[in-house]
């Protein structure tokens, strides 16, 4: 654990930061779970396309590649900016490689062998909410 594990000692040394440098009194938060509501809700609109995607191309027997692949790649690299790397990957994970072809849900194995099994966004939110935590 880190030495900011305790959120209220986190915030109170970022106060004191900015008082000593700035001579300012500061209000700082910590407000998860607004971070939560736009991470689920993030990746249920995305679930919703993606899924669009692949109902579009299986019931018109079309590829969608030539229009959806530089949507994708432009989504991808805006949630690496937004959430990092680890948890874009776990996102697009989510999104792509969740559902095998019989819609059956397969689980995830981290690095550690540990099998997790996601059925909805708010599993996801809370296994990235605890790597977050472990930093």
């Amino acid at each position: 654990m880190n030495e900011f594990s305790n959120p209220e000692q986190e915030r109170e040394n970022i106060k004191s930061l900015f008082d000593s440098i700035l001579n300012s009194n500061v209000s700082v938060y910590e407000n998860v779970n607004v971070y939560k509501k736009h991470f689920i809700s993030t990746l249920k609109n995305l679930e919703r396309g993606a899924y669009g995607e692949k109902v579009f191309e299986k019931e018109y027997k079309s590829d969608l590649s030539p229009v959806v692949d530089p949507l994708w790649f432009s989504v991808e690299l805006i949630l690496s900016n937004l959430y990092g790397n680890q948890v874009a990957s776990l996102m697009l994970w989510y999104l792509f490689d969740r559902i095998d072809i019989d819609d059956n849900v397969l689980p995830y194995t981290d690095d550690n062998s540990v099998i997790h099994l996601f059925e909805n966004p708010e599993d996801l939110w809370d296994y990235v909410k605890s790597i977050i935590e472990e930093y």
